[in-house]
């Protein structure tokens, strides 16, 4: 019997004859079972526990067997104590959650700082099974019907494809000692309720229920590999990235309907949205421009022809304004430099090209003057309309901007609180230079 379970475990991990492996032991059947393969292989190992301090003596008793056992075959033996409910209770989260997050660091730091090629934990077939209907319960999508996967960069689970019952059996044939872990018997955690209450009936149902589940994983784990190459290739076709700002065309929402909410939820989900904010912005599309949602690190817009998610900007903080005291001038600004000059009209004037920079005449603008973004309300005279007032939100509304664009363009006021410019648009039909300008005020933006 052991040849064929280590001849299946190389198999599946050519490189672990070749390899260091740290094996994570807590005592029970399926690590000591693990443990007894490596020896019987003759494969390199060192035995590492944790001590969760979560059943009293019994804990520290595991902790002592684990020891003695690595001692009896010459193996390294690591260890480390956690106050599991402490961790728990400090950050709001289940005991088990507490109890993963503190495993796995510390077995990936043990792993480099020791030089260990692998990190092995006694997973098997029975405890995917269980993640997987789990995960189905809890409602993680398709990602979680797949179970516990194989290998996790330097992460392996050697037993994933015995069951339960066949590594008790090599347990009883090898004559292994083991630590019984009470808190298995009963019903106080979630899975253990799917191990001792549902798995039974659907293997009253199919006696090969663990195959046949087996072979779903595998179906499952292939589908999740098709279906992010799936959205990764979409994403090419309909997400953009431009400068901090990421562009989603609605047109994915037509050409592929049925999959829409999948796509959206696997393209915006990283940036903290809650699902049901995703499904509103997908109602918004096309319908509500303007509309907006904020996660805790980013907006999103609902726009004209597509969604737009960037930084959470300035709306949530006081408004940002800077003063330029008199002409000669600059002002640092949060994405660039914003300079004035006064000079004499020369004799050959032109005027410059550049939409950032702009010339006015300096005898119409009084000092000081204030860079800041736009408001509500704001209206200016944009040159060309002959002097008549236009609110700004007009403006930016003909220029067809985001919301997202309005609110990083820079607006200089005067002294007496009229736009005089606008940034990288149009400077105030006012303040224009005419024949009779004989003193300029150059404007200019530069960003970085």
């Amino acid at each position: 019997m052991p040849v064929s379970f280590i001849d299946k475990i190389a198999a599946m991990f050519p490189e672990l004859p070749e390899s260091r492996t740290l094996l994570a032991v807590s005592g029970g059947v399926d690590s000591m079972t693990m443990a007894h393969l490596f020896e019987t292989a003759d494969w390199a190992y060192g035995i590492a526990h944790c001590n969760f301090q979560l059943r009293g003596d019994a804990s520290d008793a595991d902790h002592d067997f684990i020891k003695a056992r690595a001692l009896y075959n010459g193996v390294t033996f690591h260890s480390i104590t956690f106050d599991t409910e402490d961790e728990a209770a400090k950050r709001g989260i289940s005991i088990q959650m507490a109890a993963r997050d503190l495993r796995y660091p510390w077995l990936e730091a043990v792993r480099q700082e020791h030089g260990y090629d692998f990190v092995a934990t006694a997973h098997h077939l029975n405890d995917s099974i269980e993640t997987s209907l789990i995960n189905q319960t809890r409602g993680t999508g398709w990602r979680g019907l797949s179970g516990i996967s194989e290998r996790q960069d330097h992460l392996i689970r050697p037993l994933l494809s015995f069951t339960r019952s066949e590594l008790e059996d090599y347990l009883r044939a090898n004559d292994i000692a083991f630590r019984e872990d009470s808190s298995n018997a009963k019903d106080d955690y979630h899975r253990n309720r799917i191990r001792h209450h549902v798995i039974p009936v659907l293997r009253s149902i199919n006696p090969a229920f663990e195959r046949t589940f087996e072979k779903n994983l595998k179906i499952w784990s292939e589908s999740t590999h098709l279906l992010e190459w799936a959205i990764a290739e979409l994403k090419q076709r309909y997400v953009q990235k431009r400068g901090d700002q990421l562009v989603i065309d609605y047109r994915f929402i037509e050409d592929h309907r049925d999959a829409a909410p999948t796509l959206f939820f696997e393209w915006v989900s990283p940036y903290g949205f809650h699902p049901d904010q995703l499904t509103q912005a997908l109602s918004a599309a096309g319908k509500s421009s303007g509309a907006m949602w904020y996660s805790t690190t980013h907006c999103l817009l609902a726009d004209r022809n597509a969604f737009l998610i960037q930084p959470a900007t300035s709306e949530r903080t006081p408004p940002v304004s800077h003063q330029l005291e008199k002409a000669g001038g600059r002002v640092s600004l949060e994405n660039g430099l914003l300079a004035t000059d006064v000079f004499d009209r020369p004799a050959e004037f032109s005027f410059s090209l550049s939409e950032f920079e702009v010339e006015l005449d300096a005898e119409k603008v009084q000092f000081p003057l204030t860079v800041r973004h736009w408001r509500e309300g704001d209206v200016f005279c944009p040159l060309g309309l002959g002097g008549r007032h236009k609110k700004l939100q007009d403006f930016f509304s003909n220029l067809k901007l985001s919301r997202f664009e309005k609110e990083q363009i820079w607006l200089v006021l005067d002294g007496r609180g009229e736009i005089i410019w606008v940034v990288g648009h149009r400077p105030d039909d006012r303040y224009k230079v005419d024949a009779k300008s004989s003193r300029l005020l150059k404007l200019s933006f530069r960003a970085r």
